[in-house]
């Protein structure tokens, strides 16, 4: 009888917790989706040289490389894919992936790649909690003469860009909510240039909402600190500190106008770096500060229902100041760039 009822108990364990397995599996077999895209653009000064840069450029063709000039068109596809397992009814849990490829017209050694990865957890109304990853594993900068090379060989600067960051959002009143983020970047360069390594923490607060009809707005600020963590590490041109704090501030604001435009959108930023140098033998750095201004356009519109269109122009100024001149005209520059971009969505559905 004993026996019996154990193996009663043993066969209902079983039963129950393959019915649980079955619920949960059906929670994982949802549609991906996906979204591809394609960007054709204009930059008008892709390497970001400055006025002085371009004017001497005859006696410095080095700089360019084998680029013929200094603006280029800019091709950028790319894949987005979006799984969403359901593991609560109420809040949504999102998976996001990202491969995308910059190829510039001009030279080949200035296109790259970049790929991210992000978790959104859904927690209440205005309340998400996400985490993210962000790669760029070879980005070219410019051509640099190398400062540890005797000979001082002309090298190409180039540096991978590693990000982690994490959000947290929260109501505060009325179609209003606040979100939170904290993030660390890390540029570590190639060999010639290690002495550029940085790691770059940085805390910044958002403010969201939506009580104006058909429009959202966000204004934020940002506050961070790049630590220059190959400082003094035994090379020569690691003898000066290239630290820096960093302070930004923004608004985008996004109007919906129920018209042939599905959104149109505006966005404004101000960033404020501070060298930390002291060092009267550096005079790149000592006393240096610069503003860097951002601007951009764009509007969106819905070609057909999966098939959409959007026109974006950028401009970006960066105003250096220096205790000598020749440091601040030789690292202020502008650009403007010219985007139109083609996104089409669809399905994969591999359960059904």
């Amino acid at each position: 009888m004993k026996k019996s009822l154990r193996n009663y108990f043993i066969i209902m364990f079983l039963l129950v917790s393959l019915v649980h397995m079955q619920d949960f599996i059906h929670r994982l077999t949802v549609p991906l989706y996906f979204k591809t895209a394609v960007s054709l653009g204009y930059d008008s000064n892709f390497l970001r040289f400055s006025g002085e840069e371009m004017d001497n450029a005859d006696f410095s063709a080095w700089m360019l490389g084998d680029a013929p000039s200094f603006d280029s068109f800019v091709i950028k596809p790319e894949l987005r894919l979006t799984y969403s397992p359901v593991f609560h009814s109420g809040h949504d849990t999102n998976l996001k992936f990202r491969l995308a490829y910059s190829d510039y017209g001009q030279t080949k050694i200035k296109s790259y790649a970049s790929m991210s990865a992000v978790l959104e957890q859904h927690l209440g109304t205005y309340q998400w909690l996400t985490l993210g990853y962000v790669i760029s594993p070879d980005i070219f900068l410019r051509y640099y003469r190398d400062s540890d090379s005797l000979v001082r060989d002309t090298q190409k600067c180039r540096f991978t860009s590693e990000t982690v960051y994490a959000t947290y959002s929260f109501p505060v009143f009325r179609k209003t909510w606040i979100r939170l983020k904290s993030q660390l970047n890390k540029q570590y360069f190639v060999p010639e240039f290690t002495e550029f390594d940085m790691d770059i923490l940085s805390v910044e607060s958002r403010i969201y909402t939506r009580m104006i009809p058909d429009t959202r707005l966000s204004f934020w600020v940002n506050i961070g600190a790049g630590d220059n963590i190959s400082f003094n590490n035994g090379l020569s041109s690691t003898t000066i500190d290239r630290a820096y704090s960093v302070t930004s501030t923004g608004f985008l604001g996004t109007y919906y106008p129920h018209n042939t435009l599905k959104a149109v959108h505006i966005l404004l930023s101000a960033e404020y770096r501070e060298y930390e140098s002291l060092d009267l033998d550096d005079p790149l750095h000592l006393g240096r500060y610069h503003w860097d201004y951002k601007s951009s356009v764009w509007a969106d519109r819905d070609i057909t229902r999966k098939l959409f269109g959007q026109f974006r122009i950028n401009y970006r100024f960066r105003q250096t100041d220096s205790q000598y001149d020749w440091v601040s005209s030789l690292k202020t520059f502008d650009k403007f760039e010219v985007w139109l971009k083609f996104s089409y969505d669809f399905t994969l559905d591999l359960f059904y």
